[in-house]
């Protein structure tokens, strides 16, 4: 993952790409079978979430695609849904 954020570190638009896959993948994985009609989306699973990010947050830090903060923050962001999903 290093080397491909290396190569796309002068394509600004291939990089936040390459992001939003990350993204669009965490999602992915964490949705759940109920649907949220007024958000028109389905609800994640925040253990879901949380097992992404454990098998994923240092690789994307380590590979220069997220900083540490930004790492940081999801983790909090899934700290909170966790504890609202109690």
């Amino acid at each position: 993952m290093r080397s491909l954020v290396n190569r796309l570190k002068s394509q600004p638009e291939a990089l936040n790409g390459l992001r939003a896959s990350v993204w669009r993948e965490m999602v992915r994985t964490a949705e759940t079978t109920t649907f949220d009609e007024d958000l028109a989306a389905a609800f994640l699973s925040p253990s879901r979430l949380r097992r992404f990010y454990g098998q994923n947050a240092r690789m994307l830090q380590e590979s220069g695609l997220y900083t540490s903060e930004e790492v940081a923050n999801v983790g909090k962001v899934i700290r909170a849904a966790e504890i609202v999903n109690k």
